[in-house]
C-alpha cells in the first residue's frame, strides 16, 4: 500500500508549514522530495515517524509498519563504538548474529570506514559519523526508509561511494528522501517531487 497524505495541515504557533496538504509515496519505490529551506520537508518526516502530530488531515499506510531513519542529526550514543551504534538495530535470533556481522563488515567497508567499528562515536569525525548512522539505518528491519538529508557534510568521493551503497540498499524499498541536491536525488534513481510550498 502507498502511503498517502490527505488534507495535512500544522502549525507552530504562527507558522502555517502545512495547509490542505495532500501527497502519494508509491510503495516499493524512492521518492525524493526536494524544496527551499523552510518549505516543511523536515517537519513532514517527523510527522510520518509520529514524532509530530497533525492539526488535521491524514496519514495512510504508516500503521504498523516498521520505520527507519536518518534525521539531520546522526543521533549517535556518544560512548558506544560505531559498530555497537550499528548494532543497536540488529532484531535477529542469535543464531543469525553472524549474518548481521557480515552484512555491517560489508557496510562500513563499502561506506569508506575500514576500521571504525571499534572506534567510540565520540573519536569519529563528522562525516564518518554520518555514514555511522546511514549504515545503522539501512542494516534495520524496516518496511518504509526515511532519509533526511543523509549525504550532508560528505565531500564528493564519499558521497558517491555512499550514495552507491544507498541505492543497492534500497533497491525495491520503500523510501523518502529529503534533499537540496538534485544529484543525490538523481543518483538514488528516485521520483523527484518539487515542493516550493506545502501550505497552499
Amino acid at each position: 500500500m502507498p502511503i498517502q497524505i490527505r488534507s495535512l495541515s500544522k502549525a507552530f504557533g504562527d507558522n502555517q508549514v502545512f495547509s490542505e496538504f495532500s501527497a502519494d509515496f508509491p510503495e516499493g519505490k524512492t521518492t525524493c522530495i526536494m524544496g527551499p529551506s523552510g518549505v516543511g520537508k523536515t517537519t513532514l518526516l517527523r510527522l510520518l515517524t509520529g514524532l509530530e502530530k497533525p492539526d488535521q488531515g491524514e496519514i495512510l499506510g504508516i500503521a504498523g509498519k516498521r520505520l527507519s531513519a536518518v534525521f539531520q542529526e546522526d543521533r549517535l550514543c556518544e560512548n558506544l563504538t560505531a559498530g555497537a551504534n550499528v548494532r543497536m538495530v540488529q532484531r535477529q535470533p542469535a543464531r543469525r548474529s553472524r549474518e548481521f556481522a557480515r552484512r555491517m563488515e560489508e557496510g562500513f567497508i563499502s561506506l569508506g570506514l575500514e576500521g571504525c567499528a571499534g572506534r567510540k562515536a565520540s573519536e569519529l569525525s563528522g562525516g564518518m559519523r554520518r555514514r555511522t548512522a546511514l549504515l545503522r539505518a539501512l542494516l534495520a528491519e524496516y518496511d518504509i526508509l526515511l532519509l533526511d538529508e543523509p549525504f550532508k557534510g560528505l565531500d564528493a568521493e564519499t558521497k558517491k561511494r555512499a550514495m552507491d551503497y544507498t541505492k543497492k540498499m534500497c533497491r525495491g524499498k520503500t523510501v523518502i528522501c529529503v534533499t537540496h541536491d538534485q544529484e543525490e536525488a538523481l543518483a538514488l534513481e528516485g521520483e523527484i517531487l518539487h515542493y516550493t510550498s506545502m501550505a497552499g
